[in-house]
């Protein structure tokens, strides 16, 4: 592959296609794939790189509104609270 491609695909985040891109065009042209063909099978590489990243990576923890919208003593909102110091404090504080 040319390295112009190669900076091409990095830069639009492609990396599914750009690892398996070679590899395809000697499939293509052993096979005789129409352009359609081709197209298809590096759309599923990176379909398939981009989900196996999404099962392997760490997801963040993500609270609904209302609860972020709430309010914890002092009128601050769970966001600002959340502190290490903050969670200590309160966890030495309240009752189990």
């Amino acid at each position: 592959m040319n390295p112009s491609l190669q900076t091409s695909l990095r830069q639009l985040r492609l990396s599914g296609m750009s690892t398996t891109l070679d590899v395809r065009l000697q499939e293509a042209g052993a096979n005789r794939l129409t352009h359609e063909q081709f197209l298809e099978l590096i759309v599923q590489d990176e379909m398939a790189v981009r989900a196996e990243r999404r099962i392997s990576a760490p997801r963040a923890l993500t609270l609904p509104d209302h609860i972020l919208g709430e309010t914890l003593g002092g009128g601050a909102g769970l966001l600002s609270c959340v502190t290490i110091g903050w969670v200590s404090k309160h966890r030495k504080e309240s009752p189990r």
